[in-house]
């Protein structure tokens, strides 16, 4: 268990290239209320974590930069991911600004923000790559890939989301096949941007 620490300003040992903030082989990993930010890596800027059990909780990362894919968390192989009240903002890397998760069977990001992430090819937000996972009650906006999949990027993976938004991304929302397990909003500009136009006492919805 990892609990209360800030990992900052942080970057790979000598001879290494990976998991600049945390790195996690073949364990049982437990993040609670951490803060990870301004950590620098050429594969993974945040967290790299392979073959094991997640659970990141309650925990910022914070503008966390990679080279290659997972800028905020880069998870592959691992058999059960919880990613819970967490805020992933400003990060970026190749693909999966804040997170990318390959080869997971369950994942599942719940009560969570993913903001101000780019990705230089796909999947500002979030790519999913050849796995199974469930976001609910997740905000995902604000976020640019300069190909495609500003919000999600789904590859070769089932996706189900619940009562989350994906909105205000570049250049699209989702990129890829998901499942609409209802209560999402899924659109080009986030709700709570919208206001009212308001002329003698009259009011309209300015979109």
């Amino acid at each position: 268990i990892v609990e209360g620490f800030t990992i900052e300003e942080c970057q790979p040992p000598s001879g290494s290239s990976v998991g600049a903030g945390i790195l996690c082989y073949y364990s049982d990993l437990t993040v609670n209320n951490c803060v990870i930010r301004n950590n620098n890596s050429s594969t993974a800027g945040g967290l790299n974590a392979r073959f094991s059990n997640i659970q990141i909780l309650d925990t910022d990362i914070q503008n966390c930069v990679t080279e290659s894919n997972g800028g905020g968390l880069f998870i592959q192989s691992c058999e059960t991911v919880l990613i819970d009240g967490c805020m992933i903002v400003g990060c970026s890397g190749g693909m999966g600004g804040g997170a990318y998760f390959y080869n997971c069977d369950d994942v599942v990001v719940s009560g969570s923000s993913i903001n101000g992430c780019t990705a230089v090819e796909r999947g500002g937000g979030i790519v999913f790559s050849y796995s199974s996972g469930v976001v609910t009650e997740t905000d995902i906006s604000d976020n640019l890939a300069f190909y495609e999949a500003g919000g999600i990027h789904v590859v070769k993976s089932t996706v189900t989301l619940v009562e989350s938004s994906v909105c205000s991304n570049t250049p699209d929302q989702i990129y890829g096949p998901w499942v609409n397990d209802g209560g999402n909003a899924v659109v080009d500009v986030c709700p709570w941007y919208q206001g009212a136009c308001c002329t003698n006492d009259i009011c309209t919805v300015a979109t």
